[in-house]
């Protein structure tokens, strides 16, 4: 399935350019679809961190409180 979506990204870059640079034209699309899954992954470490923080901050208060 990624093969097929490069493969559509490239074909559809290719029929809309008249002076199509192929190299850069795969290099792009390789990035692209390197790059999203790479993004999401970090944005969803990122919300997992600053979850754990805001539990770790009231879990510290809470023995504070405690003690």
């Amino acid at each position: 399935a990624i093969i097929d979506v490069a493969a559509e990204r490239i074909a559809a870059a290719l029929i809309e350019s008249d002076d199509a640079d192929v190299p850069s034209i795969f290099s792009e699309t390789l990035m692209q679809m390197i790059a999203e899954p790479v993004a999401a992954t970090l944005r969803s470490i990122e919300q997992t961190r600053d979850a754990l923080a805001k539990r770790w901050t009231s879990w510290s208060r809470l023995q504070v409180a405690m003690f």
